[in-house]
Parts: C-alpha cells; sequence; structure tokens
C-alpha cells in the first residue's frame, strides 16, 4: 500500500527531500538564533514538509478538479488508507502539541489545515479528490493527542499538589478542610 501510494506520486521523494531542507535550515537557525531548543521545531517542519509533499504534490489519478467524496466515514479504522493517514498525521499532532503546549489551539489548527488540505486537493486540479473520511482521518489522531495531553496535564496537577485536591490540607496539618459553602452571618 505505501509503495503504491509513493508511486502515484511522482517525484515525491526529491521533493520531500528539497522542501525538508528549506524548512528545516531557517527553522533550526532561527530557534538557535533565539536560543531556544531546535531539534522539536525542526523536526515539526521537517514533518509538515513531509505531509504537504504526500497531500499537495499532483497525483496521476487523472481526476478533475472539484470531485468530492462526501459519504459518511463509515470503514475509518478498517481502511488501509485511513489508517495510513492517521499514521501520517498522528506525529505531527503530537509534536506540535509538545511544542506549543496548547492541545486545544493545536486540535484546532490541525482542523483547519486538514480541511484546507482537502479542499485544496480538490479545488487546485491537482488530480486529487477531497473525501470526508480522509477529513476524519486527518482529524482523529489531533482529538487524541489534546485527550492525552489533557490527561497529561491533569495527571501533573495533581502530583504537584502531592496526589490531593488543591484545597485539601497538607499531610500532617490537624486543622479540617474548610467547608465548601460560606459560613452564615452571624447575629450580634
Amino acid at each position: 500500500m505505501i509503495e503504491a501510494s509513493v508511486a502515484a506520486v511522482p517525484g515525491l521523494i526529491v521533493s520531500f527531500l528539497i522542501l525538508a531542507v528549506v524548512v528545516a535550515l531557517p527553522t533550526a537557525l532561527v530557534a538557535k538564533a533565539r536560543k531556544n531548543p531546535w531539534f522539536s521545531p525542526t523536526a515539526l517542519a521537517v514533518y509538515l514538509a513531509g505531509m504537504l509533499a504526500v497531500t499537495l504534490l499532483p497525483g496521476d489519478a487523472g481526476l478533475e478538479s472539484w470531485q468530492c467524496d462526501t459519504g459518511a466515514p463509515t470503514h475509518l479504522l478498517s481502511s488501509a488508507s485511513s489508517l495510513l493517514t492517521m499514521a501520517l498525521f498522528a506525529p505531527a499532532a503530537f509534536l506540535a502539541v509538545q511544542l506549543f503546549r496548547r492541545p486545544v489551539t493545536v486540535a484546532a489548527a490541525g482542523g483547519c489545515v486538514s480541511a484546507m488540505v482537502e479542499l485544496t486537493q480538490t479545488a487546485a486540479g491537482l488530480g486529487r479528490s477531497c473525501s470526508v473520511s480522509d477529513l476524519a482521518a486527518k482529524y482523529l489522531p489531533l482529538g487524541g493527542g489534546v485527550t492525552g495531553l489533557s490527561g497529561d496535564r491533569i495527571t501533573k496537577v495533581a502530583e504537584r499538589h502531592g496526589g490531593r485536591s488543591p484545597g485539601s490540607p497538607s499531610p500532617g496539618c490537624s486543622r479540617p478542610p474548610p467547608p465548601p459553602w460560606p459560613s452564615p452571618a452571624r447575629a450580634p
């Protein structure tokens, strides 16, 4: 399946390598100049270059512009094409969430990028068609990344408070926790 996908897009490997160098070099240099870690931003830039090369280079399917499969994504987790699409987008979601630490923003931006990729595939006459199944397969890893990082953050907050809720007393403290309601005003 991967061989067929690579063969369907002439010049994919060469285009990816050129695009990867074009985006990776400036990304790494800017990160180093700002005295920031360079590996994560560069890895994300290279990965995005690969995603653009795979999804936006003209294919030889012979499709006309504005052909779109609008059927329900019923075989999302059993279709080889959908699974490959998820495998392509999952690492990008992971890298973006790790780099930006804004899972909801990454999910929203990823959803917009996925929609724009599908729209561009059909509108630009690239010999590709858009597909609701592809859109769902591209967005599913983003949602998983958001859920995973949100769970990770909840765990870190709990660890920061020693496994207790933020309002509870510290271990060894004899005072009881405050009531969850305000105390009534006392009459004189």
